[in-house]
């Protein structure tokens, strides 16, 4: 990824994602697809794509918290988080025509998880107080002997997923083009 903090669940989002996130919805709508395709000289269905590429990059990284799953930062309000909820929700619900069916299986449970634990007051304040507990400390803190030896005893990694570039152009594009 071209912007590797973006992708990284240890670092705040940068200010304007939750703008970004609640032009999805409209940005994408039936009435609306085909003026941002055509402004981003790309099919409806890559700009679908290419904002699935950015929600599955940035928001929903394997060791994502739940704030950040909804786009937002851990002191949201109970209102940012049902709107933030309703606009991921209402763009790549199940019931619509997703471009893959991991979606369905894999984000939106994750979605629905993250979202009814931080809009009941109970369970948020029991998940703060956990996920505060669990902070694992940053990276650079292992030494190279020990990222060695982790690497020794574990079995070899998984080459990286190439990222086409199209996807990335058009969802850069799509950023620029809700921001402005």
């Amino acid at each position: 990824m071209s912007y590797p903090a973006l992708a990284d669940p240890a670092k705040p989002l940068p200010a304007g994602v939750e703008q970004l996130i609640g032009s999805f919805k409209t940005v994408l709508s039936d009435e609306n697809i085909d003026s941002t395709a055509a402004r981003l000289n790309a099919t409806p269905d890559e700009c679908r794509k290419a904002v699935l590429f950015f929600i599955r990059q940035v928001l929903f990284h394997k060791h994502a918290d739940y704030y950040r799953q909804l786009g937002l930062d851990n002191s949201a309000t109970t209102e940012q988080i049902k709107l933030h909820y309703r606009h991921l929700i209402s763009v790549f619900h199940p019931d619509r025509d997703t471009v893959d069916t991991e979606w369905d299986e894999v984000y939106v449970p994750r979605l629905n998880e993250a979202y009814n634990t931080l809009r009941n007051p109970e369970k948020r304040k029991s998940y703060d107080q956990q996920s505060h507990e669990h902070t694992v400390p940053p990276q650079h803190a292992v030494s190279a002997r020990t990222r060695h030896r982790v690497r020794s005893t574990t079995a070899p990694a998984k080459p990286p997923r190439r990222i086409k570039p199209a996807y990335v152009a058009v969802g850069l594009a799509l950023a620029f083009v809700l921001v402005i």
